[in-house]
């Protein structure tokens, strides 16, 4: 399984579940980084409609 983080305003961090394969992450969400320990997380940012992150 790989954990989804939203990067948030100010620092913040919005746990936003998990997905088997990083392909099922939403279309909306752009990845911005990625963190392998004992689990895999994935940092994601919202897309707008041009394709630039709204954070």
């Amino acid at each position: 399984m790989i954990k989804v983080v939203e990067l948030g305003p100010f620092g913040c961090r919005i746990d936003r579940g998990e997905v088997e394969d990083i392909s099922r992450i939403p279309k909306d969400l752009r990845v911005s980084g990625m963190e392998e320990s004992d689990v895999t997380t994935v940092y994601v940012e919202p897309v707008t409609k041009d394709g630039v992150s709204s954070t």
